[in-house]
């Protein structure tokens, strides 16, 4: 099944400029801790930005997963012949196999599932992607998005749209201002599903993490923290 982000590809690498997503790139840092020498699984990696913010952090080897051949490109391409960086075209949605990993990253990943069962699969993805006593650290909505309004515009960089309802939360469609915009559907669940699913995985201690405050005159975040597009969690196995 061809992936929405087949027409985007490359261009996806232009969002890096947008206020949600330096506030995004903040947090990762802010949390992601020691990476050094550690093999890391970027699931659902897109066009690689993380992949390669993590070997720039110290990773020694980062396996990149995603489902779309043109977002692949992009990060083969963008990573130079850097043999420390490896990508695959795996549906990360269904079960795989890749082996075990020292750490797990899944930004943007979960918001995929339409509901709980498809979430547990995706949970237990990331379960059987880790060593014993390992964590995996993500980016999700931020699930208050269901009961307030995030601030749209080109002021942040994004445009969140709701479209559907479906059981335990909203079906959306993002639109990031970069030229020519960038235009995909997620879904934003319910706290308590991603939490339930995880525990059905097999994960332990799902915490979500506080956003860290930017200071830039020209962009007034403490408006985007009110209701923050995002969310930052870390999950254990044990």
């Amino acid at each position: 099944m061809p992936s929405q982000y087949d027409t985007i590809g490359a261009r996806y690498n232009s969002i890096s400029s947008l206020p949600v997503v330096k506030l995004e790139e903040a947090a990762v840092e802010a949390h992601i801790g020691n990476v050094n020498q550690l093999k890391v699984l970027d699931i659902a990696c897109g066009s690689g930005r993380y992949s390669r913010k993590l070997i720039s952090w110290g990773a020694r080897e980062v396996v990149g997963l995603d489902n779309s051949e043109s977002m692949l490109d992009a990060a083969r391409l963008a990573s130079k012949g850097d043999e420390r960086l490896k990508f695959r075209n795996i549906d990360c949605s269904k079960p795989f196999d890749m082996g075990q990993f020292d750490l797990v990253f899944a930004s943007w990943f979960l918001n995929y599932a339409a509901n709980e069962d498809e979430m547990v699969v995706m949970w237990k993805n990331i379960f059987n992607s880790l060593k014993p006593r390992r964590k995996c650290i993500g980016i999700t909505p931020n699930q208050d998005l269901l009961h307030c309004d995030f601030p749209n515009g080109p002021t942040f960089g994004q445009t969140l749209t709701p479209v559907e309802k479906v059981d335990g939360g909203v079906r959306n469609q993002i639109e990031l201002h970069t030229s020519p915009p960038i235009i995909f559907r997620s879904y934003t669940l319910k706290r308590e599903i991603y939490e339930r699913s995880a525990r059905k995985a097999g994960l332990c201690d799902l915490q979500w993490l506080p956003l860290p405050a930017i200071e830039d005159p020209s962009v007034p975040y403490t408006d985007l923290l009110e209701c923050p597009h995002m969310q930052v969690f870390v999950v254990s196995r044990y």
